[in-house]
């Protein structure tokens, strides 16, 4: 059997009188007394046997390593102070020796204790008694609170399995159980492992506790004695060292939307949101909980409270965002569900297609796409020197099936080239028609009346048209956005409703690098806000066009929007660089409206 020792302490608080300078001499009469104070334990946790009654003295002996004398003391129980007074400074050894009857029953010692002048040293002495070579026994009280539903505990200590229901103690709202074991092997810090559940002995934990038990050869441990020495015929569990139930959040921020948390509210919305990317920021309401999150069905990702997350790349459209919170009983859960729709929008922020997976190309690719533009559509699409192209020479990738069609009286007339619906039966991809530059209204009536063709309009999945720069005030003064937008309005509706799986894209009127007009400027505000309030896709083109490569918005003096001359041909048309982002963009719209489909 082992020889390791139990213990007893000796708080020993010493005074120091230092022998040094006359301003020493003078601030020890404001000093206290040392003081020795004798009680069970050591400073840690433990369950003993209360060896108090079986000592009648304790002596102590403090040895100087700096050659002052030595000082010797004797505490006769009961009493269970001693002062040492004007103690040197310098190290000490200090030497504790438990009697009865002036037998030796254990000694304790702490070496080279460093001692200050003008402080007081409190010193912690274990007195160590030796376990013997036999066995003891174990008999430990526990109570705690009745209202945590806690209906089982089980107990397990060298290889022996102690179950207990607990039962109503003398103590008002506590409950009690006595864990009784005979013949343990003599030792030092064995464990007890204590395990309380809700629900039975198949039920949920409640807590889990390690506490060190020590053995003595015919004596019985049944005193519980805490960190701070004292202690106690019974181990008392407070509330809070149990696993709580609690799995709410105290608080829930994200960097988007608006969010008035409530912690019993489980479901939120955020409303529609531009920017492609999103942040929460969970609050747990106790310590112990685990919290997680994910997106739209995807991977659960731990997060500690009171953090802000990754950025969460939201889908166009429809996003979940769920909270998981488990309780610290590693049971209770709940789950808070937050909905956010992003805005199907493209536009600076994000608009390059050049991540996209073959799959999700593939889709896009075999849609039926139709566009109805002027000039700066041929600018992307149309011409030899276009967008398109030079996209694909980046990017053989974005190769399609592709037709032109026009009908541009400027350069057709007398021999247009009309749209045929024929070319979808047997292709797929982009079919743009060059249609000139009527009156504005007039474009929005051109596009309606191209689908009073049903054949054709039955071969069409993505349908969209463009104004062109020159469709606001600077070119027409009696211009009105309002009545601009209600025409534009009026024909998507009616589109929409008589050919619901057609997906209309609605777009911004693209812009100039030297004017700014508020026409313009209020028929793009009135766009954007409809198309965010009825979830319809947007092309945002006066957006692209207003931001440099590094994002920095071009505006004018009256903060209104202007095309970037880095992109520009002649104040208004697209050079290869601006058409090319224009062709990215209008790439990742169609990609988006694929996977939505």
């Amino acid at each position: 059997m082992s020889k390791k020792l139990w213990v007893i302490a000796a708080a020993i608080l010493l005074l120091i009188h230092s022998c040094g300078s006359p301003f020493d001499q003078f601030k020890q009469s404001e000093r206290d007394p040392g003081t020795v104070v004798i009680r069970i334990g050591s400073g840690v946790r433990t369950v003993a046997h209360d060896f108090s009654g079986d000592i009648d003295s304790v002596d102590i002996t403090l040895t100087s390593r700096d050659g002052y004398p030595t000082r010797n003391g004797t505490i006769l129980l009961p009493d269970t102070i001693f002062r040492f007074e004007s103690v040197e400074a310098g190290s000490w050894d200090i030497r504790v020796t438990a009697k009865n009857a002036d037998a030796v029953i254990g000694t304790g010692s702490r070496s080279d204790e460093l001692i200050e002048s003008g402080k007081t040293a409190d010193v912690i002495v274990p007195v160590i008694f030796p376990p013997g070579d036999g066995t003891g026994n174990l008999s430990l009280k526990i109570r705690f609170p009745a209202n945590l539903g806690i209906d089982y505990v089980s107990g397990f200590i060298h290889n022996r399995l102690l179950e207990r229901v607990p039962v109503s103690s003398i103590v008002e709202g506590q409950l009690e159980a006595t864990f009784d074991v005979q013949d343990l092997p003599a030792g030092y810090n064995e464990n007890l492992e204590l395990v309380f559940k809700r629900g039975g002995s198949s039920g949920t934990d409640a807590g889990m506790f390690i506490e060190a038990v020590n053995i003595w050869t015919g004596l019985t441990s049944d005193r519980w004695i805490d960190a701070n020495g004292q202690m106690s015929e019974v181990r008392t569990f407070a509330s809070n060292e149990f696993f709580d139930t609690n799995s709410s959040l105290s608080n829930l921020q994200f960097s988007v939307g608006s969010i008035s948390f409530a912690p019993g509210t489980l479901t939120y919305d955020l409303g529609t949101v531009a920017l492609p990317t999103a942040t929460l920021l969970p609050t747990g309401a106790l310590d112990g909980q685990y919290i997680q999150y994910r997106l739209n069905g995807g991977d659960w990702i731990a997060i500690v409270t009171g953090t802000t997350s990754a950025e969460l790349p939201l889908d166009f459209g429809s996003n979940t965002v769920e909270i998981l919170v488990t309780a610290a009983d590693h049971n209770a859960q709940t789950i808070y569900m937050v909905s956010i729709d992003r805005m199907l929008r493209i536009d600076h922020t994000d608009f390059d297609p050049g991540s996209v997976t073959d799959a999700d190309l593939a889709t896009a690719k075999a849609l039926h796409v139709y566009f109805e533009h002027a000039s700066v559509g041929g600018n992307i699409f149309s011409d030899w020197y276009s967008g398109y192209n030079a996209l694909l020479a980046a990017d053989p990738r974005f190769t399609c099936g592709r037709v032109h069609w026009d009908t541009d009286p400027k350069t057709t007339d007398p021999n247009p080239v009309p749209p045929d619906h024929t070319w979808f039966e047997t292709n797929t991809g982009l079919a743009d028609l060059s249609r000139g530059n009527p009156l504005p209204i007039e474009k929005a009536n051109y596009f309606h009346d191209t689908f009073s063709d049903s054949a054709f309009a039955s071969t069409i999945d993505v349908a969209s048209f463009k104004f062109c720069f020159i469709d606001s005030t600077a070119f027409y003064p009696e211009l009105v956005a309002l009545d601009l937008f209600n025409a534009v309005k009026a024909a998507m509706e009616e589109l929409q409703s008589a050919y619901p799986n057609i997906t209309f894209v609605w777009w911004t009127m693209p812009l100039e690098t030297y004017a700014a007009p508020a026409s313009r400027e209020e028929y793009n505000a009135l766009v954007r806000a409809y198309c965010a309030a009825n979830n319809r896709w947007l092309l945002d083109i006066a957006d692209l066009e207003s931001h440099d490569d590094l994002g920095n918005a071009i505006r004018d003096s009256s903060n209104r929007e202007l095309l970037c001359e880095d992109y520009a041909t002649d104040g208004g048309h697209l050079n290869m660089v601006g058409a090319e982002k224009i062709a990215r963009a209008y790439w990742r719209l169609i990609i988006e409206i694929g996977k939505t489909r």
